[in-house]
């Protein structure tokens, strides 16, 4: 499941995205505890038209 958020006006806009889920699953163990790491990712997204 993933989440994301688009705002801005004219020509700047910025991203937000985030997931819900794990990239690993809950097999990927480093030391004795379970990996538990979620993407987030801001950028800001210039248009040219």
């Amino acid at each position: 499941m993933v989440s994301t958020f688009n705002i801005g006006y004219n020509t700047f806009n910025v991203h937000i995205y985030y997931s819900l889920t794990d990239i690993f699953s809950d097999k990927a163990i480093l030391n004795n505890e379970t990996i538990g790491f979620k993407p987030l990712r801001v950028g800001l997204i210039f248009y040219i038209l």
